[in-house]
């Protein structure tokens, strides 16, 4: 349109920054809640309900920058950021945005991706849409089977290429997983003083939900795995492939458990348990603490803290440091994670009495 064709850099940095300072009110905020709530972060339904939501405020800004208030103006918005050769400003705007939304940031080499495929398409345009059937399509579901105790234990691997945060790294399987699986059937066929049959376990991080799935099939009497909310959905996904938990001799829990919102007083599950573990948790610093917050209010007294862990330099010995100021820790098990080159270990930690 003639408006984007008349749009400077200036003015168009200057309409993205106030689509942002939208979508970061306080009223978009609880829509956006509200719809998460209804629809489920991450899911197409969510997809299409945040397009919807978004459009009244992008009709609010378009019009007094020259475009038109709805789509044929973010398409021409499109058209002008191309040719104003604003892909650093685009994707940090974008970004900006999708932080403030929870979502995942994306990285230059997906946008250039979906730029790429758009503009061999016959009209050239940048259409984000595409970039969003992207991300659908990186969330890859492979199944990946483990039999543990005469189970086969069945999980979704999901993964998202161009994140790198906290809440996504539950989208795998990892060596640590598997290890702390077969820790624990190792355990519970030596009658060992780990092993989780008869006994109350919660999994921290659960991820796709293999050690919580493992315990189960070793004949836990209560499990409950855990995760952020964003990381529910493949953890759902993971145990409706398992149609043996329906016979289990005991009980499965899901709930959401975020470390920050137990370390500030938050709720956590009804406890004590048992056996409190995790595997491959340690990577994030700024979580070292809350992480062992929320071991001091599950762990029964004399409860085994049991996680997998990658030695990764410096994290690993800070993280073991702070943890060991209130519980004595011993290395039980040490391997290398096959195909990782990474020394993997797996710990024991106690109470200290006193």
């Amino acid at each position: 349109g003639d408006g984007a064709a008349c749009l400077t850099k200036e003015q168009a940095i200057a309409l993205q920054g106030e689509l942002l300072e939208r979508f970061r009110s306080q009223d978009f905020k609880r829509q956006l809640r509200r719809l998460e709530a209804r629809e489920g972060r991450g899911t197409p339904g969510m997809a299409r309900a945040l397009a919807e939501l978004c459009l009244p405020e992008q009709a609010a800004v378009l019009p007094s920058y020259g475009l038109e208030g709805g789509p044929r103006g973010l398409h021409d918005l499109s058209l002008a950021l191309r040719k104003l050769e604003l892909d650093d400003e685009v994707l940090l705007s974008t970004n900006r945005v999708r932080v403030s939304l929870g979502l995942p940031t994306r990285r230059r080499a997906a946008v250039r991706r979906a730029a790429v495929q758009d503009r061999e398409g016959g009209e050239g345009m940048f259409d984000w849409g595409t970039l969003d059937v992207h991300e659908e399509e990186a969330l890859l579901q492979a199944p990946s089977s483990h039999i543990i105790g005469g189970r086969t234990c069945r999980v979704w691997q999901r993964r998202l290429p161009d994140a790198m945060a906290p809440e996504s790294t539950g989208l795998q399987v990892w060596p640590a997983a598997v290890a702390l699986a077969r820790f624990l059937e190792s355990a519970a066929t030596a009658c060992g003083p780990d092993s989780p049959a008869g006994r109350s376990v919660i999994e921290l991080g659960a991820g796709v939900g293999l050690v919580g799935l493992a315990a189960l099939a070793l004949g836990a009497k209560r499990v409950v795995v855990t995760d952020v909310s964003g990381a529910l959905k493949g953890l759902y996904q993971s145990l409706r492939m398992n149609d043996w938990l329906e016979d289990a001799r005991g009980s499965l829990e899901v709930a959401e458990l975020d470390w920050k919102a137990v370390a500030a007083g938050g709720p956590v599950p009804v406890g004590p348990f048992d056996i409190v573990c995790w595997a491959d948790c340690v990577f994030w610093p700024e979580l070292f603490q809350p992480l062992c917050t929320s071991v001091g209010r599950l762990a029964g007294a004399g409860a085994a803290v049991l996680f997998s862990l990658p030695q990764r330099a410096a994290p690993a010995g800070a993280f073991l440091e702070l943890l060991g100021q209130g519980f004595r820790v011993q290395e039980v098990w040490r391997t290398m994670a096959r195909g990782s080159g990474e020394d993997l270990r797996i710990y024991r930690a106690r109470r200290r009495r006193g």
